[in-house]
């Protein structure tokens, strides 16, 4: 059995510290940094020791991840020109005539909304689809709180619980947890497409009352060009003026990021490579944009894009990066990176103990996987939890004979679904804001759904496992 020390038991209080304060919704940066100092003190038996380890921590779980920030930044300046443009308005606007049945819109938005949301940020994509396409849905007789469920669940909770295109989610696991990403993206599929099949169908039929076909006496009416400007009293919508480049952007945009998904299944890129080719791809998007919008203004423009990108996504990972750490000297090779050879792996050892017990088994494993994922993902962001997720996997999973593939990926998907569909304070504030609706009200409707989702992925991990 692993020997716990008086370092392993320092680890684990402020683990539990950590999820008590992700819990009650308070920031972590700050308690964080104080384990990691603590920790590293306990582990070096030196305060010199401790200080350096806090920034090396910090240090190596910044450089295994950054390249998200960079893709996010970059996607965000490009977001930023079109919305600017009134490129995304004319590239959603052609989908309104699919929206004319209330009972076949809540599919087609949410699907919508899932495409959208694989190749931009699930805030920018609610954005597009809350204000452009939701009226049309409201007016042909959908309630806008129904509107509003399949925008945060197939967003923010599928699109976003897989996320492989842009592969964030998944990279940042990969590092904390040292498992292959390309198993993650192919058992996400399994995973989070189970719980999103489930926890939509469940949604679908517990809201069918508000999908009557008549017109909504709230909707706004619509314009001359078919548009609606508002989905009811309190919407933040209007309807954009498009540049003379916009048509050629909107054509533009989609037929090149559809060629980059296709270049990645043909030649098989994930990780790195795929977050790179889409990531230099857009860069030249922008690079074109730029040039065609602005011409002489052009140098100006691309640097001020790109600095609210980085400021964006730097805001983002922050936190992420400073978390990662701590969990980072959780597991062996982190550890060693930090400290040294020899250095003690301080989760992996934890779980290799508990195992060793014989108190748990698969199931066990994941459910206790699925609640804590769930808790930490209350904070309304969802990314900042899976380092803790990823080590935790890593360190229960061999412990019981498991496959810690699926285990991961169900806490990736826990975290990030709950951030985005059941925090009213998080992603639902922005996309009730855009539907004209109750984050709350949203929040109590995703509710049911999405505990049958969580429990339909929990079964599907443990014959994964």
């Amino acid at each position: 059995m692993v020997e716990i020390t008086l370092t392993h038991l320092v680890y684990i209080a402020f683990v539990f510290g950590i999820l008590f304060l992700m819990y009650s919704r308070k920031d972590t940066v700050l308690f964080t940094l104080i384990g990691l100092f603590v920790v590293s003190t306990f582990a070096t038996q030196s305060l010199i020791g401790g200080a350096q380890g806090v920034f090396n921590a910090v240090y190596q779980a910044a450089i295994g991840m950054f390249i998200i920030p960079i893709l996010i930044a970059v996607i965000y300046a490009m977001a930023s020109m079109m919305k600017e443009t009134g490129t995304d308005y004319i590239m959603v606007a052609p989908l309104r005539g699919l929206l004319g049945r209330p009972m076949w819109s809540f599919w087609i938005l949410g699907i919508i909304m899932f495409i959208l949301s694989l190749f931009f940020w699930p805030t920018a994509a609610a954005g597009l689809v809350g204000c452009i396409l939701v009226p049309v849905a409201v007016a042909a007789g959908m309630s806008p709180i129904v509107a509003s469920l399949p925008l945060a669940m197939f967003g923010h909770g599928g699109a976003l619980g897989g996320d492989w295109v842009l592969q964030g989610a998944p990279t940042i696991l990969s590092k904390a947890s040292g498992l292959p990403i390309g198993e993650i993206l192919s058992t996400s599929t399994l995973i989070v497409g189970g719980t999103l099949l489930v926890a939509s169908v469940v949604s679908f039929f517990m809201n069918l009352k508000d999908m009557s076909g008549a017109k909504n006496p709230n909707a706004g009416d619509a314009k001359s060009d078919g548009s609606y400007e508002n989905v009811h009293k309190g919407g933040t919508c209007s309807v954009p003026k498009a540049s003379p480049n916009a048509k050629g952007f909107a054509f533009l945009i989609p037929i090149v990021l559809f060629t980059d998904v296709a270049i990645m299944i043909k030649n098989k890129l994930i990780g790195g490579d795929a977050t790179a080719l889409l990531g230099g791809t857009v860069f030249l998007l922008v690079i074109i944009m730029c040039i065609f919008e602005y011409k002489a203004e052009a140098l100006p423009k691309t640097t001020e894009y790109l600095k609210k990108g980085f400021v964006f996504a730097i805001e983002i990972f922050t936190p992420v990066f400073v978390i990662a750490a701590f969990f980072l000297i959780g597991s062996g090779e982190g550890s060693v990176a930090v400290f040294g050879k020899g250095a003690h792996g301080y989760l992996i050892e934890w779980g290799q103990w508990v195992a060793a017990l014989g108190a748990v088994n698969k199931a066990v494993v994941a459910i206790v996987m699925a609640v804590v994922a769930s808790m930490t993902g209350l904070d309304g962001a969802g990314f900042a939890q899976l380092p803790l997720v990823g080590s935790l996997a890593s360190s229960l999973a061999p412990a019981v004979g498991a496959n810690p593939v699926p285990l991961a990926v169900l806490g990736q998907m826990c975290t990030i679904w709950t951030a985005g569909a059941l925090a009213p304070w998080g992603f639902l504030a922005a996309l009730a804001a855009f539907c004209g609706v109750s984050p709350v009200e949203v929040a109590r409707r995703n509710f049911i759904p999405t505990m049958a989702g969580f429990a339909a992925g929990i079964v599907i991990t443990i014959f994964l496992m």
